[in-house]
């Protein structure tokens, strides 16, 4: 965190802006926020943060290169349509973009993000 904020509560902090955290400048914090990250709460309950790292953990543990034609998955529901089909290994190397709902304006900030 920022030195001016480092003695702030939790509560305190999650309500900060994400500029705040050391290492955001303000063209990051300008591409958080075209995402819909404002604070430090948002950026931790991001849901596309969190169904990525869902699909990064589970994708360690499926078996490897297999996904039965007929099978459907919950995380089905946060893909786009044409990566439904995909392992979650696959996916899991797919930009973000393959989220359902992130569209070209968030392309265009993850990219400036390196996500």
């Amino acid at each position: 965190l920022d030195k001016k904020v480092e003695v702030a509560s939790l509560t305190e902090m999650m309500k900060l802006p994400v500029g705040m955290l050391e290492g955001v400048g303000k063209k990051t914090e300008e591409h958080l926020n075209d995402l819909g990250i404002k604070t430090i709460k948002d950026m931790g309950t991001w849901k596309y943060y969190k169904i990525s790292k869902a699909i990064a953990v589970l994708a360690l543990t499926e078996e490897s290169g297999f996904r039965h034609d007929k099978a459907r998955m919950n995380i089905d529901g946060a893909l786009d349509k044409k990566f439904e089909t995909k392992t979650l290994f696959e996916i899991s190397k797919c930009s973000p973009v393959v989220l359902q709902g992130l569209g070209p304006k968030a392309e265009g900030a993850l990219d400036a993000l390196h996500l």
